[in-house]
């Protein structure tokens, strides 16, 4: 038996299996909004070739380290990395989840407000896109409103004056989105003006006074009226 040696490989360089993460690993966002996804790669041998994948299917073009998602449907994607090494290692990162909806949109009726002081006056939203359930908060003048957290909101104002009102709404992925703005929301006051002619501050027994009243409307100023009453003693006057 004649046994023989081969030549001896001391050039024998092992490296670590290579290893690949992509990052964020959840997010929720809205359709038309790009979000970049990057991955770190450990081991294997450099250079390393990248290819995307969105739920199983190859992304056409996302062959770098990072790759920017811009959804255009609503739903649920898996995001997902292979990462092949100079000596043909394939590894697969850890799958990231992306929740899409459509953006939220806000419209709040009436547009337009004409009202008296102690009137009432109820808003209403129409809310569309976003997942429900909603959470709503209402502002006027610019100051949330204390417990005008409905989808309706009734102003009782107690003073005349323009105000601002509109609304915000978040979804249950926490979007928040802000309604049109009401900014022309005009409360008006009806008020009286007694006059006395003559003007003093006492009459005497018998003395003729007038009573002049102004009616004041500033909502319609041709609503506006008078009443003229005059009286003669010999009684006390009151007003």
């Amino acid at each position: 038996n004649t046994k023989v040696q081969s030549n001896i490989v001391t050039d024998i360089t092992v490296y670590p299996q290579p290893t690949a993460t992509i990052i964020p690993t959840s997010i929720n966002i809205t359709t038309g909004a790009p979000q970049t996804f990057s991955s770190t790669v450990t081991g294997g041998t450099t250079p390393y070739s990248y290819q995307w994948y969105s739920n199983s299917t190859v992304v056409p073009g996302a062959i770098n380290a990072n790759w920017t998602f811009t959804p255009t449907t609503a739903g649920t994607y898996n995001i997902y990395l292979n990462v092949t090494d100079n000596s043909a290692a394939t590894v697969k990162s850890n799958i990231a989840t992306a929740k899409v909806e459509t953006p939220i949109t806000v419209n709040i009726t009436p547009t337009q407000v004409k009202m008296y002081v102690g009137q009432t006056q109820t808003f209403s939203s129409s809310v569309s896109g976003g997942t429900a359930p909603y959470s709503y908060q209402w502002y006027l003048n610019d100051t949330a409103v204390s417990g005008a957290t409905a989808s309706t909101w009734t102003i009782t104002p107690r003073s005349a004056g323009h105000y601002k009102v509109y609304l915000n709404v978040t979804d249950s992925f926490n979007f928040r989105v802000q309604s049109n703005i009401v900014s022309n929301v005009l409360v008006c006051s009806v008020y009286l003006l007694l006059t006395t002619d003559p003007t003093q501050s006492s009459y005497s027994r018998g003395q003729t006074v007038t009573f002049t009243v102004n009616v004041f409307n500033q909502l319609d100023p041709a609503l506006g009226s008078s009443l003229t009453l005059t009286i003669t003693g010999p009684g006390s006057y009151g007003y």
